[in-house]
């Protein structure tokens, strides 16, 4: 599918994660950029673009609940790489935690007017 349709579900995928014994208070963002054509040569026909769709989840638990929602994001397959997950200790022995990763998605180029 098209950007749109991989971001939401990108986000359903988040939100199936943080369901039940893995709820959590969160944010989640998500953005899409387009890579430089340069970057796609002869990965792409000339007529499509790559474009990389970035999220970055953030919420707070203990570690053992932390360390299993990170588990649960990384074997989703709507999630192709998880860049980075910075862990931070808090309070009462709650972690807050930064999670970044991304999935690529082969675009058709917008015709120019």
């Amino acid at each position: 599918g098209g950007p749109d349709e991989r971001r939401k579900a990108i986000a359903d995928a988040v939100n199936a994660v943080l369901t039940g014994d893995l709820e959590v208070s969160h944010s989640f963002q998500i953005g899409e950029s387009t890579l430089p054509r340069n970057a796609a040569t002869g990965l792409v026909e000339s007529t499509k673009r790559l474009k990389t769709i970035t999220g970055e989840l953030r919420f707070d638990a203990k570690p053992d609940k932390a360390i299993r929602i990170v588990q649960a994001l990384e074997q989703r397959p709507e999630i192709e790489s998880v860049n980075s997950v910075r862990f931070t200790k808090i309070n009462e022995g709650n972690l807050k935690v930064r999670l970044n990763f991304d999935t690529w998605i082969v675009a058709t180029k917008a015709a120019r007017r």
